[in-house]
């Protein structure tokens, strides 16, 4: 046996893997569209991932070869879920097989980030969840920074100079023609997806500034906040604060969490009803939270169009529940001759693969979800080494809820850079417990 092939040689090269797919998917669109632009052959450059991953998957293997017995961590309720899941997709989608590229595309964006979760819990360890918790926080920070610079230095269309345009991405995006406000992107693909990433990195930082504060957790925390902000990307915004709700009560006794819980829905719900009686009132504001005019302009709107694709999406899947097969909805679908953009990630599940599909990845979320519930809790566990795994825990699962709940009006995990870093994050936590 070589060194290489030795069963801890090839944990930690995975490992490294894992924190490099984790270190720089927050800047893999500026660096695809980048590089695109400068050298060409953008699609190569997008592919780097894929590869990585394809590589990681075969080193996996050959560690599972070594030793057998690492199989036993993925024996849980939520693996279970997500293999059964998977089964259903692939099922579905050689029944209903239509195009190579829209089903390659399919699979690269709902099965992609489920095997990069398989991966991470099977090499986990309490230093693979340490290092991942810098390794966000460092690459977050980044990203942050540089949405700083989009929002008060940089000219608004300065990422035009690296290929930024209609055809990849659009360097920015208005708010409205009503107001002179952009949507910053910082170095993902979008607001939105800027939004959805940075759900995660901003819980870790809560978690620590409630359990050991320094100065530069609040600093950090309100940097993100802003850039969040100039997102205006309601659903991510709608979704961290309800993540930030789920860190509170986690931080709470447990004799308090059921009245914190039934006075945060109670002041939401007394917030939005004022908001909307009150609305009429300030023209602007009414740009900025429902990213139209209250009056009816005769124009489709940003919120009408997600309730319009909505109820389409609900009729695809009222007229085949059985589902189309991978890449039938979503992104992918542009990849074909109709594309389907339901502007709801589970109806896109539904269509994809049925509503037995969409059931079995809801459940596995759900059943996700409970365990690192259960990992946040300081009574779990005696151990000194989960002062690591309980803060990254606590923040995932409530970035599980608020993606979750993201995932009602958005496409959130088809975004790759949200997608592989939570997932390949979370599956070291669960795997390290395993």
């Amino acid at each position: 046996m070589t060194a290489l092939a030795k069963p801890g040689n090839l944990t930690a090269w995975i490992q490294r893997g894992l924190l490099l797919l984790i270190a720089l998917m927050p800047f893999h669109a500026f660096f695809s569209i980048g590089l695109g632009h400068i050298v060409g052959a953008q699609a190569v450059w997008q592919s780097w991932k894929e590869l990585l991953l394809l590589v990681l998957t075969a080193v996996t293997l050959a560690l599972l070869y070594r030793e057998p017995s690492r199989w036993q961590r993925l024996r849980t309720p939520f693996n279970y879920c997500f293999l059964a899941f998977i089964l259903v997709a692939l099922m579905v989608t050689a029944f209903h097989f239509s195009s190579p590229t829209t089903a390659l595309f399919g699979l690269k964006t709902d099965i992609e980030f489920v095997m990069a979760f398989f991966i991470a819990q099977l090499v986990a360890d309490t230093r693979l969840v340490r290092r991942a918790i810098n390794t966000v926080i460092i690459s977050s920070g980044a990203v942050i920074a540089f949405g700083l610079m989009q929002i008060f230095i940089l000219p608004k269309d300065w990422l035009a100079q690296f290929g930024y345009n209609a055809s990849t991405v659009q360097p920015f995006l208005p708010l409205d023609p009503a107001l002179d406000t952009v949507r910053i992107i910082a170095t993902l693909g979008g607001p939105n997806q800027l939004g959805s990433f940075l759900i995660l990195p901003l819980c870790l930082i809560l978690w620590r500034l409630l359990q050991q504060p320094r100065w530069w957790h609040a600093l950090y925390l309100a940097c993100g906040l802003v850039v969040m902000w100039h997102t205006y990307a309601r659903g991510a915004q709608i979704a961290l604060a309800a993540a930030f709700g789920v860190i509170l009560l986690l931080r709470l006794k447990r004799r308090f969490r059921l009245p914190a819980l039934l006075g945060i829905v109670a002041l939401a719900a007394l917030l939005l009803q004022l908001l909307i009686n009150n609305i009429g009132a300030y023209p602007k504001l009414q740009y900025y939270i429902f990213h139209q005019t209250a009056q009816d302009t005769g124009v489709a709107a940003s919120t009408e169009q997600h309730g319009t694709a909505i109820k389409e999406g609900l009729k695809v899947v009222a007229q085949t529940p059985e589902g189309l097969g991978l890449g039938s909805a979503g992104p992918a679908s542009f990849r074909g001759n109709a594309p389907v953009i339901p502007e709801s990630y589970y109806l896109q599940l539904a269509i994809e693969t049925g509503v037995l599909g969409f059931l079995l990845f809801c459940g596995g979320q759900a059943l996700l979800g409970w365990r690192l519930w259960q990992l946040s809790d300081p009574k779990s566990s005696k151990d000194k080494k989960d002062t690591w795994v309980r803060p990254a825990a606590g923040a995932a699962v409530a970035a599980l809820t608020g993606i979750a709940i993201l995932n009602l009006v958005l496409h959130g995990w088809t975004d790759s850079s949200t997608a592989l870093i939570f997932w390949s994050f979370t599956g070291a936590v669960v795997g390290s417990k395993a």
